[in-house]
């Protein structure tokens, strides 16, 4: 019974997150980004609701949990009699063909392994019983946000544990459900997307690419916070790239939402929403809209202020990320640089970035690439700059961290890539699909 409720709260949960992309971006969607947008945007929906209900003093317990479910369903049902088509009719595509056929059951049988091992072993990775899951469960078992004490670092947003909290309740073997449903969103959201530029074989090759990387699959089975988080920067980014391209003001919305939910997710979010505002505010004044750039950044601060505000006036625990990087920042406007400490840190993302162990041949490839297409990479400069600002911004994260730098670069360096990594090879697809070889040919059905 407990776990038929669940299924019921998940699928509340995607229909809000399909009406959400409706409401939120009426044009510019395929049928596919809509589905697999579903709980990319449902998911930290209802957690920000099951926020709100713990934040007024209610019990986060079975009954609440249910009822904040209910709640959003209800609004979604509301929100889809202001758009009555829900989805826009389905374009006619191609036939499918016996390569594209073998390339979709092989995505299919990583993301059944991807279940059959993340759900059928318990959560005991490090982070998970340190952090991430043993907050959600502390938020169970206390039916309140205090609950976040349970774990290290309580300042941290409570997105993903908040989920943990919702699935604990009805079906505690099924706490990194999320994980999976992380997993099966990113892959669907990057072969939708890739379905503008790219044919159907074209964009599955690339698709499994992604999904083989073996970092990226152990994190579909972990129960941490990078995955989601990594959903959340490359859809974000991607959509900012389709509105410097189309100049659908849904569009930018649509990205600022992401952006938003990227901040709800992880304190990193913090560094997404500087790169987005920073790129989108460079397009606004291109396009001469820069009035834009006010309800894009309030949009994109839902994720973060409430929690940020709550978690430091009513539980008392700051994020000293926000101290040390103001402390950074000083030193480096004052010409105080330790090139030393920039030496180290370049280094080890090298090293880090080249292992095949955690990667596969990816970084190489890139890099082949990158220059054996060197005159095409004007046409993706937007992109390879917002890949470096990232790439910059992990820099400056790691200058400012006062702890030891060896010991927590250690610890979190492949993690920070891990939310790079659907980006890197999205770049991969553009510009390698662009040479006719039964890649190109795109359509957004």
């Amino acid at each position: 019974m407990n776990v038929l409720i669940l299924a019921t709260i998940q699928a509340l949960v995607l229909f809000s997150g399909i009406t959400l992309s409706l409401l939120i971006a009426r044009r510019g969607l395929a049928r596919g980004e809509r589905v697999f947008l579903s709980w990319t945007l449902g998911a930290p929906a209802f957690t920000f609701l099951l926020f709100l209900v713990g934040a007024s003093g209610i019990r986060i317990g079975r009954p609440s949990i249910f009822l904040a479910a209910l709640t959003l369903g209800a609004l979604a049902l509301a929100g889809k009699k202001i758009k009555k088509r829900l989805i826009p009719a389905r374009a006619r595509s191609a036939p499918w063909d016996f390569p594209s056929s073998a390339l979709l059951l092989l995505v299919l049988a990583l993301a059944a392994a991807a279940a059959v091992i993340g759900l059928y072993w318990p959560a005991n990775r490090y982070d998970a019983m340190d952090v991430w899951t043993v907050r959600g469960m502390g938020i169970a078992a206390t039916g309140s946000l205090s609950g976040v004490s349970f774990g290290r670092l309580p300042f941290y947003p409570p997105n993903v544990s908040l989920g943990v909290a919702a699935v604990y309740s009805f079906a505690p073997s099924l706490v990194k459900l999320d994980s999976l449903l992380a997993y099966v969103s990113l892959l669907g959201l990057f072969y939708a997307v890739l379905r503008r530029d790219l044919a159907r074989c074209g964009a599955l090759f690339f698709t499994l690419l992604l999904a083989t990387v073996p970092y990226l699959f152990d994190h579909a089975t972990r129960g941490f916070a990078d995955l989601p988080f990594a959903l959340y920067l490359f859809a974000s980014t991607v959509y900012l790239l389709r509105f410097l391209k189309e100049g659908d003001r849904g569009i930018l919305w649509l990205s600022g939402w992401l952006t938003g939910m990227g901040i709800w997710t992880k304190a990193e979010g913090w560094w997404l929403l500087i790169v987005n505002a920073l790129f989108a505010a460079v397009i606004l004044w291109r396009r001469k809209r820069l009035r834009w750039l006010g309800p894009f950044l309030a949009i994109a601060l839902l994720g973060g202020i409430p929690w940020n505000f709550y978690s430091s006036r009513v539980l008392g625990y700051d994020n000293p990320g926000f101290a040390w990087a103001a402390s950074a920042a000083g030193e480096l406007t004052a010409g105080r640089i330790d090139f030393i400490r920039l030496k180290m840190i370049a280094g080890y993302v090298a090293d880090k970035a080249f292992r095949s162990g955690d990667w596969g041949l990816l970084a190489p490839v890139c890099l082949a690439l990158t220059l054996l297409f060197c005159e095409r990479i004007k046409r993706h400069r937007f992109l390879l700059a917002l890949l470096a600002c990232h790439l910059g911004m992990l820099l400056f994260v790691y200058y400012g961290n006062p702890l030891s730098l060896k010991g927590i670069m250690h610890q979190t360096m492949k993690r920070e890539f891990l939310h790079l990594l659907p980006l890197v090879v999205y770049y991969m697809a553009l510009v390698s699909g662009e040479d006719g070889l039964g890649l190109t040919g795109g359509n957004p059905s």
